[in-house]
């Protein structure tokens, strides 16, 4: 692979991590950002849901409590008046509503004594906890979430109390349908997402108004509302906040807060997933302009670096020449020492180095020629020196050949020795009576054994040291002239024996004549 798809498939790998690491920090940060921008939000629509909710209240209220200061429903409830101009103002009030599924007078004993739904006239709902309170209390009372009897559908019911001079004779009261609570609560498209909606769940944990119709009446299902509640029966104070939760394997994002009167819980809740959308959308499109961008700077940087190295592939050439010793001068490289910087400090020392090696080689090759001749020389002097080697072994040869003769003699020698000792005995058993002389050369006779015996030891030494000297003499050519002297010693040696030798047989045969 070429230096140039290297350095680009570098910068690329290095671009792309650059480009993750980014892409992830990033990721991180937007998400961060979203999440904590949309809380803001969905607190903001909580809140003002809250408030929507709390006017719709206020506003029944206040026209329930219109209805307990006219005079004719007070007189109604103190037997003063008929039913039917009760029931003609309850009816003229609930044509201007919409929200309301009937409107109703309930007397002191819990019977329904005016209704706009003639049928449910003279019921008793005593049994209903939002009669006992607002009977016992004397305040206006929202009750939890009823199925209507008439309708069966799901209302919450609104009251408030008819006094006259202190003494309680009844209620008004407003049976408000769930499902109208749309009018005023953002089902979808909260914080400008379409998972976003709205929920309210009263101070026992049902739900009094979901966009799943369905939900309406049952308990909340979701644990964290669930301890919001709990918290409030506990009498915790508590403030408008925003949590994090699970609800069914989806995560949730949700804002809180309470209704001023009821108690009620107002949950605005979005779907994480399509909060992060918008994150990952700008981390795509962040992802495909660096990527872009990468392929750009690659090619680049290929381009570059083909145009930086097209030169050097030349001076590999040079330098390849110059492995193989092709170092003659070569002319069509020398453009290359007009470039600049880096690369024609590069060629320079190639051409410097080249230059060196042609004058190096020279100097090698007339060295060479000078060690040839030398050659020639020495070789004249190992064949001179092998001839006189020779000649030196030939005398060795000799001298081996004149030691091998000394041996001879000397056993000779020795056997003479050997006689002569067997002669000296028999000499002295026979001239017992020539007892003085015969001591007198049995004495010589046994120096002249010893001064043999010394003799034949003094040849042997000398032998083993000649042949020793011999052998060193042989390995080195240049100690021929000690070779003869140590000849001509052993001459001498030899010649001394042989002088023993004739004394020992002269004093042999003196001692015979004696013994005679």
């Amino acid at each position: 692979m070429s230096m140039g798809k290297k350095i680009s498939i570098i910068v690329l790998a290095l671009f792309s991590i650059t480009m993750f690491t980014i892409a992830a920090i990033e990721d991180v940060m937007v998400k961060n950002q979203l999440i904590t921008r949309v809380k803001s939000e969905i607190l903001n629509v909580s809140s003002s849901e809250t408030e929507k909710v709390d006017v719709m209240i206020e506003k029944e209220v206040h026209g329930l409590y219109g209805l307990s200061q006219a005079a004719n429903i007070k007189n109604f409830l103190s037997g003063k008046e008929d039913l039917k101009i009760s029931n003609d103002i309850i009816d003229s009030y609930f044509k201007d509503i919409e929200n309301s599924e009937h409107i109703f007078i309930v007397n002191k004993n819990g019977y329904i004594v005016a209704d706009t739904d003639r049928n449910l006239i003279g019921k008793n709902i005593m049994d209903r906890q939002y009669v006992i309170d607002t009977l016992n209390n004397k305040k206006p009372v929202t009750s939890e979430v009823l199925v209507s009897k008439s309708t069966g559908e799901l209302i919450v019911v609104i009251t408030y109390p008819v006094i006259v001079q202190g003494d309680i004779k009844g209620f008004v009261a407003n049976a408000v349908k769930c499902s109208s609570f749309s009018k005023f609560l953002k089902n979808e498209g909260v914080a400008k997402l379409k998972s976003g909606n709205t929920y309210i769940v009263d101070e026992k944990g049902n739900l009094i108004y979901h966009k799943d119709k369905s939900k309406i009446g049952q308990m909340v299902e979701n644990q964290e509302i669930k301890n919001l509640v709990e918290k409030m029966k506990t009498g915790e104070s508590l403030l408008a906040n925003t949590i994090d939760y699970n609800y069914k394997g989806i995560d949730k994002v949700a804002a809180y807060d309470f209704t001023k009167n009821t108690d009620w819980i107002v949950i605005t809740e979005v779907d994480k997933k399509q909060i992060e959308e918008p994150a990952k959308k700008l981390i795509y499109t962040l992802f495909l302009i660096l990527g872009f961008i990468g392929i750009i700077a690659s090619f680049v940087s290929y381009l570059f670096v083909a145009k930086f190295t097209k030169p050097l592939k030349r001076v590999v050439e040079l330098i390849d020449y110059t492995s193989k010793l092709d170092i003659k001068y070569r002319k069509e490289y020398e453009y290359l020492l007009k470039y600049k910087g880096e690369v024609g400090q590069i060629v320079s020392a190639v051409f410097n180095l080249r230059k060196e090696l042609r004058e190096i080689i020279g100097k090698i090759i007339e060295i060479s020629n000078v060690i040839e001749a030398n050659a020639v020389k020495v070789n004249s002097t190992v064949d001179s020196l092998k001839l006189e080697a020779d000649d030196t072994m030939a005398t060795t040869e000799q001298l081996a050949a004149g030691m091998e003769e000394t041996s001879a003699a000397t056993e000779e020698i020795t056997a003479t020795s050997d006689a002569i000792l067997s002669n000296v005995e028999n000499i002295k058993e026979n001239i017992e009576k020539a007892a003085r002389y015969a001591d007198e050369i049995k004495e010589k006779a046994e120096i002249i054994e010893k001064d043999t015996k010394d003799s034949k030891n003094k040849a042997l030494k000398i032998y083993e040291k000649v042949k020793m000297d011999l052998e060193k003499a042989i390995d080195d050519s240049k100690q021929v002239q000690r070779i003869n002297e140590l000849a001509d010693a052993i001459i001498g040696i030899t010649s001394q024996t042989n002088l023993l030798a004739l004394n020992a047989a002269i004093e042999a045969a003196r001692a015979g004549e004696a013994g005679k």
